[in-house]
């Protein structure tokens, strides 16, 4: 699902931060896009990514390594 989707069907119960998705609970996160700033298209989007960050699902890749593979921190590092 893109970011734009999630923002429509996600849940997450503020309690348990368990992710629900068309009412459907979520246990992994795979990530097949968002490794570039540009494909954040907006602000929602970026709300989106950090929902599903707090939430207990299971994410891969970790924050950690997607963050690594951002292209300015890649420049920042070599700098």
């Amino acid at each position: 699902m893109t970011f734009k989707q999630l923002r429509k069907d996600m849940h997450i119960d503020p309690k348990t931060k368990v992710m629900h998705v068309r009412s459907k609970e979520i246990a992994l996160v795979y990530y097949r896009t968002g490794y570039q700033f540009e494909q954040y298209a907006s602000t929602e989007d970026w709300e989106v990514r950090e929902q599903i960050e707090l939430s207990m699902a299971i994410k891969c890749p970790t924050i950690d390594l997607h963050l690594l593979t951002f292209k300015k921190f890649q420049q920042s590092f070599s700098d």
